[in-house]
């Protein structure tokens, strides 16, 4: 996915693989692939990522990533070519204590929001959030949360949905 609204040349395929839940933190472990998209390389490329999580109280501007915030670096390329790519895997950690929980009726439910920011000298950044589910298995298209009263446990596969920024009212 490119975002060639505002001239980026990158894109970027997420693709969460695993998410374990332990007694202190949920850990998403992920496949990232970035792509040059641009007429020209790009030079000191920065993949940045961080682990939040869908709250029902907060705005959806809040929850998704504005191309302008910085996250915490996970990869550095020195150079991208014109039609290069690179890829790697990782993980990333949201502490439950910082977690928002969706409540519905007694059952605690956790919506991760994987953020991804790129970015590369004299290129404009790129942003995408995307919500981390389990698929819901009937051919459906929605993500099904997961529910943080089944203890101690990992879900795979996993399946995600891109979030859009609100347009501008």
């Amino acid at each position: 996915m490119t975002d060639a609204a505002n001239g980026t040349p990158f894109s970027v395929r997420f693709e969460p693989l695993r998410l374990s839940r332990s007694v202190m933190a949920a850990t998403l472990y992920y496949r990232i692939t970035i792509l040059n998209r641009g007429a020209r390389a790009l030079s000191e490329v920065v993949l940045e990522a961080d682990l939040a999580s869908a709250s029902g109280s907060r705005p959806v501007d809040e929850q998704v990533l504005d191309e302008n915030r910085p996250l915490t670096p996970r990869q550095v390329f020195g150079r991208l070519a014109t039609g290069q790519s690179a890829r790697f895997e990782g993980s990333v950690q949201l502490p439950l204590a910082q977690a928002d929980v969706i409540r519905q009726g007694n059952t605690a439910l956790l919506v991760p929001l994987m953020r991804l920011r790129a970015t590369a000298a004299d290129a404009a950044p790129f942003a995408r959030t995307f919500a981390v589910g389990q698929a819901a298995g009937n051919g459906s298209s929605r993500l099904q949360p997961f529910r943080l009263d089944e203890g101690l446990r990992s879900w795979e596969p996993l399946a995600q949905r891109v979030l859009d920024r609100p347009a501008p009212k």
